[in-house]
Parts: structure tokens; sequence; C-alpha cells
């Protein structure tokens, strides 16, 4: 079977290979590169976890890289390498040639991770906007702004509201609605762990791939930036309901409460 490093053109759809025809499905929410980016598999310890965004996924990926490598001591000389995949031994979709096999094989643990709507956007905006990320761009852009003006100031409430107006498919994965990043509608999971309760879920994913998995782990904190205790300081009840009505799908799937106090 042909694999595809990029989709074909429109016009070739005629022709198109049973892999594009199988990922029509993943892309129907989420660009191409981002549904090849987020998807990481391991032949060798049979998983398939698709990867969220300030979802601790830094230190599930890098963990999941130093036991494919059985190389506990792995350390990136730039953190931030753990998110290229070109340096990752995990591979994507497109390096398997098809993703709905390896699915549908019961061998296969296939899981991903979850976290509060509320706290996950704010972590974001923090992290990406505050901080004046690359990120930050896209949205100045949607605001009729400089996009190369990093410094300008942008409101969570800016914020809210631009990401409010987009569709998941013109989403930042950072901040993407969670059961589409996640592929929710086409993908039957294993295991959904939550942020909330990471250390046992966490334990219990690596536990199923690697026996000595705490020889592997370790926490990457980053990222991190404390949302959970800054939401009254940000969530004012108009913010609140915007954000609840967009992410309606996280909360209701996943069992996340309209009540911000109890994040």
């Amino acid at each position: 079977m042909e694999c595809l490093s990029t989709p074909p053109p429109a016009e070739e759809s005629v022709g198109m290979s049973q892999y594009v025809k199988e990922i029509e499905k993943y892309t129907k929410n989420v660009k191409y590169n981002h549904f090849e980016y987020a998807i990481n598999i391991s032949l060798k310890n049979k998983y398939i976890y698709a990867e969220t965004p300030k979802v601790a996924c830094s230190t599930i990926k890098a963990t999941l890289q130093r036991i494919e490598l059985e190389y506990p001591n792995l350390v990136k000389e730039d953190p931030d390498d753990i998110h290229e995949r070109r340096y990752s031994p995990l591979l994507s979709p497109s390096q398997t040639c098809g993703l709905d096999r390896l699915i549908n094989d019961p061998e296969y643990f296939v899981f991903c991770f979850v976290r509060n709507p509320y706290t996950r956007l704010l972590s974001a905006y923090i992290e990406k906007i505050q901080n004046n990320k690359a990120a930050k761009s896209e949205i100045l852009s949607a605001m009729g702004e400089d996009p190369n003006d990093l410094a300008k100031p942008v409101t969570f409430e800016e914020f809210a509201d631009v990401i409010c107006r987009l569709d998941p498919i013109e989403m930042n994965p950072h901040w993407r609605i969670q059961y589409y990043q996640t592929f929710q509608d086409v993908i039957d999971y294993d295991f959904i762990g939550r942020l909330e309760r990471f250390s046992d879920d966490a334990a219990y994913v690596l536990s199923r791939l690697c026996q000595n998995y705490k020889r592997y782990f370790r926490a990457e904190i980053r990222h991190s930036t404390n949302s959970n205790t800054l939401l009254p300081k940000y969530y004012t009840d108009d913010i609140k309901e915007k954000v609840y009505s967009k992410y309606i799908e996280d909360f209701e799937y996943f069992g996340y409460d309209k009540d911000i106090t109890k994040t």
C-alpha cells in the first residue's frame, strides 16, 4: 500500500490510495498535518497515543520516547525537541501505512489524556499568549492586529472571544476542543486518562507498556502554569458561559462540571 507524506490534491481523489481514503474520517475536524503530529505509534510496544497539548503531553512523550529507546537517561539538549517528530522514535500514521489496522488490533493499547476545559484554555493563554509565543500571532491576526507584534497585550477575554468564534479545524491544537483533538468520534479508546488524576492514570498506562516504567519517567514542568489556582482571576461569568458553550462536547463527553468551582 502506498504511503503518502501529504494528502493528494482534490483532483486526484478518484485514484486515492487506501491510506488516503482511510484518513478522511480523521481529518474532518483536524488538519492533515495536525492529525499526523498528534498520533504517536509504537510498533515495538504496541500502543497508540493521541496527544493533547496542555495535558502533560511533554511528560508523556518524553517518557514514551525513553521507553521506546530503552534509554532512561535520555535528556534532550533542547527540551522542545521532545515535540519534534523528526527526532521521535515513535511513528506517525503515514509511517505505518494505515491507522485502522492497528486500532482494530486487540494487541494494541489505545489511549489519550484530557483535562478540564476551563483550566486547559487558561493554561494555553498564560503560556502561549501572555508569554508572547509564536501561537499568539494567530490570535492577533484574528483580532485584525499585526500578527508580528507579539508584544501587544491580549486579554484573556479577547483571547476567549477569538477562540469561541473558530471551528475546530481552524483551532491551534493547544486550544482545540479535546473531543476533536483526540478523534473521539472515530477512535474507540482503551483508556482515557485525566490530568486531574495524572499520577494514578499515568502509572496505569505506563505499567501497561513497560514493567519498569519508573526508570524512564520524569516530569516535564517547563510549561506548567498552575492555571487551576488562577481561575477566579481570569474567568468572569460571561467568559465562563462562552467557554462552556464552545467546549460543550468536552464538558459533556468527558463528564466535566459546568460549575467552575468544581474543577
